[in-house]
């Protein structure tokens, strides 16, 4: 990845310092936001009213939505429904600019309600959870600087999994690792994946993805119990 992502070290750090302790910013509603005024389980057709959008020509469950204003920028969201026609996840995606002004501001909008949890790139995995719960906060910065670092310099991709905070009260101790994090984390948490990838030409692709991690979890199980 370009070197220029590089000053964006020392930030980042502080940014996850921020969303580790962050604060409880609790709502409730009996509609599960995604994004915005997305809610999980939202129908195709209602969505439809709403924006619009065009049909992905690879993928039947996914409606593609062009120039969408996202943190003072220009997005493309993808919106990925179930077999039922129902919302699941969120995904914006945009270029990156030289000076890392977009991945700055989606790191500092995510920290106001996000707590960073997992992060991985084209070989490695650091599990934030674990390093946290085994062993103490400058190991845990340690481990961040170690994984930017490798992940700009050699990686194509790197993703940063963070959760909402409200969702890691009472749960985050008690939690010994990622995994053990959702299998503790209420139906309704959100989660908020950052993503960065570059390509041959070194160019850079920014992306965020919402979705309900222990929704797609309970999915994934029940999916797996199936008799065959």
């Amino acid at each position: 990845m370009k070197n220029n992502l590089r000053h964006l070290l020392v930030f980042c750090w502080l940014i996850f310092t921020t969303l580790t302790v962050g604060a409880d910013t609790s709502y409730s509603s009996t509609k599960t936001p995604l994004y915005k005024n997305l809610y999980y389980n939202m129908p195709k057709n209602e969505v439809m009213q709403q924006y619009s959008t065009e049909l992905d020509p690879d993928d039947q469950n996914q409606l593609i939505s062009y120039n969408q204003s996202f943190l003072g920028f220009q997005w493309t969201m993808v919106l990925i429904f179930n077999q039922n026609n129902l919302l699941e996840s969120v995904y914006l995606e945009t270029d990156s600019d030289d000076n890392g002004n977009k991945l700055g501001t989606l790191l500092t909008a995510i920290s106001k309600n996000f707590s960073i949890v997992y992060a991985t790139d084209d070989s490695n995995n650091v599990d934030f959870v674990s390093i946290i719960k085994e062993k103490d906060q400058n190991a845990t910065q340690k481990a961040f600087e170690e994984f930017w670092l490798d992940a700009i310099s050699h990686s194509t991709s790197l993703n940063i999994i963070a959760i909402s905070n409200d969702s890691l009260q009472g749960v985050f101790g008690k939690a010994n690792n990622y995994m053990s994090l959702l299998h503790r984390i209420p139906d309704t948490a959100r989660q908020a994946e950052l993503i960065v990838i570059s390509d041959e030409d070194d160019n850079i692709r920014l992306g965020v993805n919402f979705t309900l991690p222990k929704k797609q979890l309970i999915n994934f199980q029940n999916q797996s119990n199936e008799d065959f």
